[in-house]
Formats: C-alpha cells, sequence, structure tokens
C-alpha cells in the first residue's frame, strides 16, 4: 500500500494516485512523500521504474536482516535503520527494518511492518505541512530520524527499568532466576549497539560531505540527530558496563554463598571428627567403658567427654568467626 503526501504551491494533498506521483515529483517546487507500506511486486517495481534508485539499494529493501547503514547514492541518499519494541509478554526485542530514500524533492519510505513512528510523522506533518514538507524531502527526512531517536531513547528508559530490578533481584532470593535475565540483557544491549553505531556513524557523514539532495541549512538539523545517536550509543555502553558488573557481583554472591556452605559443613566435619574417634577407639559395645578400667559410669564419663570437646570445638570456631 501507498500513502503519499504531496506539498506544493502553499498546499497539501494527501494520497495522490499511483499514476500522478511521477507527474508531482517532476513538478517544481513539490515535495512528496510517499510511504510504501508492505509494497507487493508492482509496488517494488515503481522504486526502479518510477523513481529509478539504484539496484543496490532497491535490493536492501527485499532483504531480510540487511545491516543498517548510510549510502550516498548521488542522486538521493539511502538510509537503511531498524525500530526496535520490546514485547514484555514474550520477554524478547523485536526488530523491524525501516528504509529511507532522501532525493531533491521526495521522501520515499520502505517497510514491511506498521510502524507507529511514521504514523506520529504523518501526524506532525498534516499539522504543520509548510514547515515539515513544505522545507523540503530532507526536512522530511529529518522530522522521521528525529522521532526515532526519540522512540530508542524510551527504549532505553525500559532497558535501564529491567536493569535496575535485576540489580535489586542480586540481592533477593530471587538471585538464581538473575543469571538468565543478565544474559538476555547483554545480548540485546550488544545488538543495538551494533544496530545503532552504523546508523550513527552515517548521518555523521551526511553533515560532513558535500550532498546535494540535503541542503546546508538542513545539514546542522542532521548534526542534531548524530548527537543524539552518539548520546544514545554512550548510554548502551554505559548499559553494558553495569550488566556486566552485576554479573560479576552475582558470581561473586555465589561464590560467597557457596564458601559460607562449605565452611559450615567444614566446621560440623571437624566437630565429629574427635567424637567418632573416641567411639571407634572404645567401641562402646562393652559393658563397662573404658574396659581397662571397667568403671561402672564410663560410659556416661565418654558421652560427656565427647559433649565438652564439641563444645569447646564450637567455641573455638564461634570465636574465629567461622559461623
Amino acid at each position: 500500500m501507498i500513502t503519499t503526501v504531496l506539498f506544493s504551491s502553499g498546499k497539501i494533498s494527501f494520497n495522490l494516485p499511483r499514476e500522478m506521483v511521477a507527474p508531482a515529483i517532476a513538478q517544481s517546487g513539490s515535495h512528496v512523500w510517499a510511504d510504501f507500506s508492505k509494497p507487493d511486486n508492482d509496488e517494488i517495481a515503481m522504486l526502479d521504474e518510477v523513481f529509478h534508485f539504484h539496484p543496490l539499494a532497491i535490493g536492501n529493501c527485499l532483504a531480510a536482516g540487511a545491516a543498517p547503514h548510510v549510502m550516498n547514492l548521488d542522486d538521493c541518499v539511502f538510509v537503511s535503520l531498524a525500530i526496535f519494541d520490546y514485547d514484555a509478554r514474550q520477554k524478547k526485542m523485536l526488530s523491524y527494518p525501516l528504509h529511507l530514500f532522501i532525493g531533491g524533492q521526495h521522501l520515499i519510505t520502505v517497510h514491511r511492518d506498521d510502524l507507529p513512528v511514521l504514523g506520529e510523522a504523518f501526524e506532525i506533518i498534516k499539522q504543520n505541512p509548510a514547515a515539515t514538507l513544505g522545507a523540503g524531502a530532507d526536512f522530511a527526512a529529518y522530522t522521521i530520524l528525529g522521532l526515532v531517536a526519540d522512540h530508542y531513547v524510551a527504549l532505553l528508559e525500559t532497558i535501564g527499568d529491567r536493569i535496575d530490578k535485576n540489580e535489586e533481584h542480586v540481592y533477593s532470593a530471587k538471585a538464581h532466576d538473575v543469571s538468565l535475565e543478565l544474559f538476555k540483557l547483554k545480548k540485546e544491549i550488544l545488538f543495538l549497539r551494533r544496530t545503532i553505531a552504523p546508523l550513527r556513524d552515517g548521518v555523521l557523514r551526511l553533515t560532513r560531505e558535500d550532498i546535494s539532495v540535503i541542503s546546508p541549512k538542513v545539514k546542522i538539523y542532521f548534526h542534531d540527530i548524530h548527537e543524539r545517536l552518539y548520546r544514545i550509543c554512550e548510554t548502551i555502553d554505559t548499559f553494558k558496563d553495569i550488566v556486566l558488573s552485576t554479573q560479576d557481583l552475582q558470581l561473586s554472591l555465589i561464590s560467597h554463598k557457596t564458601n559460607q556452605i562449605v565452611k559450615t559443613l567444614t566446621v560440623i566435619t571437624t566437630v565429629i571428627m574427635p567424637l567418632t574417634l573416641l567411639s571407634g577407639i572404645y567401641g562402646m559395645n562393652v559393658r563397662h567403658l573404658p574396659p581397662e578400667l571397667e568403671w561402672r559410669h564410663g560410659f556416661y564419663t565418654i558421652l560427656g567427654a565427647m559433649g565438652v570437646i564439641a563444645l569447646i570445638s564450637l567455641a573455638i570456631f564461634k570465636k574465629k568467626k567461622w559461623f
């Protein structure tokens, strides 16, 4: 499905017929945003036949799992990025590709999933068309990229909350459930870093290179996008360090608990050893103990001695703070 927005002669029009898209782009002073949502084969063919985009860029739109990047194709700029969403029910990070073709008078977006970011951009342009799409296709692209950056910030807030909860659980009885969640968090954070960092670097190139389809007055706005993406990457790196530190802390706590258990078992074994020695020497199965003295109350005397030895051992261990 193709959704179009045309700004021409100070007026905005929506949903142009497919055959009117090419003439609208060719019209001097007009600016067009065409959104290709879940495009079929005929609509994909328009990218080549009507807009004459580079086959490599079109191939990236069709490829599943294409890496985010920015390409300067002389007559247009191709931007490939990803929108993320955290599914709390499945406890899984979801990724949705979005592709932008930024031309002199047209902005083309291609995607196969419903993206709320584009709906927000549509409303912004609808409310103030002259200051957005009317300012050029490059400024309309900046509007979308700005909303994408805002989306990344909101996602990082969610990740930050998850990290805080797991830090609390490390000290609680739920510590055994934290290992898997920390591993998932680290994996998601690294995936975000690999996805957003190329976009940040690509936007930086757009601000430095001489690109005909991006006007000098709009480049300052792309500088703003780069700075926001840079801060986002810095936050991601900070989250990665926090997760790694939390994992180290959890391993230290597990090791400490293991040492405490071993120490307790050692105390029990050390206390029982002399008692076992005494009972083994005298057998405890004769009428009078010890046999060489034949005390009538020898059995009870030896039991008392064993108790005294146990208490002395426990007192020594307590003084050394072994338990």
